[in-house]
């Protein structure tokens, strides 16, 4: 059974006296301002239940609201989150949870909380941002733009260790597929971790050989899962024609590993063997994370993961927060973050403040032209003029401190609710887990204001 929610405040544990508690507190009063939260929520987890009004007693809407936001703000994986639930006072009353013995275990708490799609975390930001307008947070009329990256929760890739993922999941499927049909294999595991290592300590001509029978190894471990996969499908349908039983989940995986595997296979023997190019289009860098982009930052760095577009409001609080497919040009993306803006609130807003990879003539003509920005900085002029940017040199450089704020609110996004790294599988996941953060960072922000307003 899935309600909106359990029981009155008044049973649950009070809140302790200590900054971060108020901070909840306050959070806390602002879901309670704002039903239509718990009311999205609520509508998210039900989809595809069978009756909301059956079963035995889960998890209120309120209660899974709480701890997805409690994830982001105290906890840095489910298991710290099930542990504080159970530790701390505050953390309980936050997310509702009565006593002790009624705390959930880390995995309930990622059923739930990983249910809130991406859409519902959007739509939570809207409502939340029209009440920031509404007490005069946040108004949108100053903006400033940034970029950052956030990265996917894989290790570093090289061909060598991509060769050698592929061995290892497709020894493991083998295994289980030989309980269920005769076929012949061989686990090449070892063998390809020893080829490895030999890569990584030899050097120039001499990784040649290596790699060769780390490639060797991968395809007859990719041959191997071919035939079990065509021995699966040529298997009594009734095994496999429903995807949720096991033997239709292990054709699956298979297949996925194929698919990928062959990629992996063919951009190694490329670029190790034929000393080609590969782009970073072509690349695929995890077996596990595919939809991970190679990002090459300003500074030369080479990060994996999605580009954000962050744009930011003179609260500080995200009014808008975009994954990116690839990674295109920041020049790209000025337009875009003002039409983001423009469905967002119906208007462009009176000032706009770009990072400097996003300066061109080409871009302060098209803000100045088609959306009537007057005052628009860029924090590397780039050989444009401050007077032609904005109405005078004081404004440009006040706009321009305001925009260096971006850098530290973004370093605060990454260390305070988890935008340095995605810990969630798949791109959905990934764009979940960014909004959620975003939402939890909102309510922070919007909490602080309206402590600093109130007397005492």
């Amino acid at each position: 059974m899935r309600t909106r929610q359990t029981h009155a405040p008044e049973v649950y544990p009070p809140y302790v006296d200590h900054a971060r508690a108020d901070e909840l507190r306050e959070i806390d009063r602002i879901l309670e301002e704002t039903p239509e939260l718990v009311e999205l929520v609520f509508w998210d987890l039900v989809r595809g239940e069978v009756d909301p009004d059956r079963g035995r007693d889960g998890m209120s809407a309120r209660q899974i609201l709480g701890a997805a936001l409690a994830y982001h703000l105290v906890a840095s994986s489910f298991e710290d989150l099930a542990f504080l639930l159970m530790d701390s006072l505050a953390c309980r009353r936050f997310c509702r949870i009565p006593s002790l013995d009624q705390a959930p275990g880390a995995s309930t708490l990622h059923d739930h909380i990983s249910a809130i799609s991406a859409p519902t975390w959007q739509a939570i930001d809207d409502v939340l941002l029209e009440k920031a307008r509404a007490e005069g947070i946040e108004s949108g009329d100053t903006i400033r733009t940034d970029c950052t990256v956030c990265e996917s929760d894989i290790h570093p890739p090289t061909d060598v260790s991509l060769c050698c993922d592929v061995v290892r999941v497709g020894s493991r499927l083998l295994d289980q597929a030989s309980d269920e049909i005769d076929i012949d294999w061989t686990d090449h595991t070892l063998r390809a971790k020893r080829r490895a290592l030999e890569v990584r300590n030899a050097s120039g001509t001499h990784r040649q050989e290596p790699c060769r029978d780390v490639l060797t190894v991968t395809d007859e471990t990719l041959a191997s899962a071919r035939t079990a996969l065509e021995r699966i499908e040529a298997s009594p349908k009734g095994a496999i024609q429903q995807e949720a039983s096991p033997l239709g989940r292990l054709a699956d995986r298979l297949e996925r590993l194929l698919d990928r595997g062959e990629r992996i296979v063919e951009q190694t023997r490329r670029r190790l063997l034929d000393g080609e190019t590969v782009s970073a289009d072509e690349t695929l860098v995890s077996l596990f994370e595919p939809h991970t982009d190679i990002i090459v930052t300003s500074q030369g760095e080479v990060e994996f993961g999605h580009k954000l577009m962050l744009t930011m409001g003179a609260s500080s609080r995200v009014l808008d927060v975009l994954v990116l497919e690839g990674n295109p040009a920041d020049s790209q993306l000025t337009e875009l973050s003002i039409e983001r803006h423009l469905t967002t609130y119906g208007e462009p807003p009176r000032r706009a403040a770009y990072d400097g990879g996003l300066a061109s003539k080409a871009n302060l003509e098209a803000l100045q032209e088609d959306y009537d920005l007057d005052e628009v900085a860029f924090h590397k002029k780039r050989g444009l003029d401050p007077e032609a940017m904005t109405t005078s040199r004081r404004t440009y450089r006040r706009l321009r401190a305001f925009r260096s704020g971006a850098g530290g609110l973004i370093s605060w996004l990454k260390h305070t609710v988890g935008l340095q790294r995605c810990r969630w599988n798949g791109l959905d996941g990934f764009r979940t887990y960014v909004h959620g953060a975003v939402v939890s960072a909102n309510l922070v922000t919007m909490a602080r204001h309206r402590l600093e307003r109130r007397p005492g």
